[in-house]
């Protein structure tokens, strides 16, 4: 288990934020999905930088809930680099939001 120190780290703000821009990246709106809809997803970082245990924990829309789940899946494994190894084991979570409007102006986390 990390503790607080091991995870409040510039390394592991850097990781989480390259990470998060990947997962941007590649992450497709479906269409036809109502403005304004949430998706909140969880997983335990493995040492590889695969997402263990991906699953939504917050989301009504299934079409945008599964968009978020394979923008994960596309955009890792994403290796934890050894000043950021206080991740590995750790449960995370990423927010991901459609506004409705251009791919600029979602966001996540």
């Amino acid at each position: 288990m990390a503790h607080a120190a091991d995870v409040d780290t510039e390394a592991v703000r850097r990781y989480v934020r390259n990470l998060r821009e990947r997962v941007m990246r590649v992450w497709e709106v479906p269409d036809g999905v109502p403005a304004d809809q949430t998706v909140v997803v969880r997983f335990r970082l493995r040492a590889d930088g695969s997402a263990d245990a991906l699953e939504t924990v917050e989301g009504a829309d299934p079409a945008l809930s599964q968009s978020a789940l394979e923008a994960f899946r596309r955009a890792t494994p994403e290796p934890v680099p050894a000043d950021a190894s206080g991740l590995v084991g750790c449960w995370l979570r990423g927010s991901f939001r459609n506004p409705g409007l251009s791919k600029e102006s979602v966001s996540a986390w």
